[in-house]
């Protein structure tokens, strides 16, 4: 009997012992996987573990307590963001670098695309040709189409989701020429770039490419004025080109219809006025655009679809240094920066506005995303800030960002930014800038 209670203390004991290292075990897994976030302004005082480099890997739980995960992407070089899309329930982040480690290793000073599921793993990286550095990114037939530049030579080139090369266009080189914009049209894509020369007044060129990246269409647009592009549009088989006409005597607006058919043909609007336009946005009864004029006074300028002046809205003196008009959500948001904003939003007809108070820090406004009945807006002061457009969501973030994107992919949202050394918020730094994503606690 006593052998019997001997043998059952023993069992005992090694059960509790197994129980114990067992709570051991789930108590290092649990501090591992759920570590709370720490504020940014708040930082921790406990040492960081160094940082192991893996190509290919997981994102890091976030430093800030409105972001749950963040990863960056770089070398010790700079590495600056270029464009961003969410596809498929994945992002795909474009990417110019100087580095030549890292993620750069053997790749020194390319461009690179880089793809990442909705838990911000990295998954992917496709090395663009060396020398060849990306200018411009939009969404084509297929997947996407990239604008490069090499030398002083212009080059479309359409990539597959999986980086694969679909199509590819080298436009010969043109040092007189730089970039402006490339649109996705019905039936192709318009490059628009504009002449650089010092010995004449700026012009503007705009070449249609076919799907297949074939020149279907080009024509020159000049006038006795230096014309500095805005915007542009596709309306039926014509496109609508804005610019600022400017000569020593001020500038102004002008509309320019392009035809396959016809020479382009100039609208100038109140050309004896001097003002300057920072976009043109369609609105139901013809255009709608911010304007800025040497005294200080700013307004919106609306226009008929012949392109007459028709009102000049909330005009007042602001002394802005820049201006923006959003069209997001059916609503129109009016920013004057002057350094700080003043924020105005109209109805789709312009006739009812409210002025909404919660942007005052933004000196600028780089992304927004609209779904349904509310929108997103992405600004920049020293810090990165996201705001609803009826204020029930605000977050600050990113200290010293630039270049800043909003991402949707599946349900998630994403901020993606070129970030320094300094950000407080960004666990680790590969050296100079490098881009950073997070995925934002919405």
């Amino acid at each position: 009997m006593k052998q019997y209670k001997f043998q059952l203390y023993i069992v005992i004991a090694l059960a509790v012992v197994l129980i114990a290292l067992s709570a051991g075990v789930i108590v290092n897994q649990t501090s591992i996987f759920t570590r709370p976030p720490v504020i940014a302004d708040e930082p921790t005082s406990a040492p960081q573990e160094e940082y192991e480099y893996e190509r290919y890997r997981s994102a890091r739980p976030s430093l800030h307590h409105g972001l749950v995960l963040e990863t960056s992407v770089g070398g010790t070089g700079e590495e600056t963001t270029v464009d961003a899309f969410g596809v498929n329930g994945q992002i795909y982040v474009f990417v110019n670098s100087t580095s030549s480690d890292y993620d750069f290793e053997n790749a020194e000073g390319r461009s690179a695309l880089f793809v990442f599921d909705s838990a911000l793993s990295l998954r992917k990286i496709h090395y663009f040709e060396e020398g060849e550095k990306l200018v411009k990114v939009i969404l084509g037939e297929g997947g996407f189409l990239c604008v490069l530049i090499s030398g002083n030579e212009l080059i479309l080139r359409l990539y597959g989701y999986d980086g694969a090369c679909l199509k590819s266009n080298r436009l010969g080189a043109n040092a007189d020429e730089s970039f402006s914009d490339i649109i996705l049209c019905m039936d192709g894509y318009l490059l628009v770039t504009q002449s650089s020369s010092a010995l004449e007044r700026t012009k503007i060129r705009v070449r249609h490419f076919s799907f297949a990246l074939s020149l279907t269409y080009e024509r020159y647009i000049s006038s006795p004025y230096s014309l500095s592009y805005i915007n542009c549009y596709q309306l039926g088989n014509e496109f609508l080109v804005f610019a600022n006409a400017s000569s020593d005597l001020g500038s102004h607006l002008c509309a320019v219809i392009c035809s396959a058919d016809f020479s382009p043909t100039f609208y100038h609007i109140e050309k004896h006025e001097d003002y300057r336009a920072f976009t043109v946005l369609p609105y139901i009864h013809g255009y709608v655009c911010p304007v800025l004029y040497p005294d200080g006074r700013s307004g919106l300028m609306t226009l008929t679809p012949a392109f007459v002046k028709t009102a000049l809205q909330s005009e007042q003196v602001t002394n802005a240094s820049n201006l923006s008009l959003i069209f997001s959500g059916s609503l129109y948001y009016y920013f004057t920066f002057s350094p700080t904003a003043t924020v105005i939003a109209y109805d789709s007809a312009l006739l009812n506005a409210k002025t909404l108070n919660y942007f005052s820090e933004s000196t600028a406004v780089t992304d927004t995303i609209s779904e349904n009945d509310y929108c997103l807006f992405l600004t920049q002061s020293n810090f990165l800030s996201i705001t609803s457009n009826e204020n029930k969501f605000s977050l600050v973030f990113g200290k010293g960002c630039s270049h800043s994107l909003l991402v949707k992919s599946g349900n998630y949202y994403y901020c993606i930014a070129t970030s320094p050394p300094s950000n407080p918020d960004c666990a680790h730094s590969f050296g100079q800038s490098d881009v950073w994503l997070t995925r934002i606690n919405i």
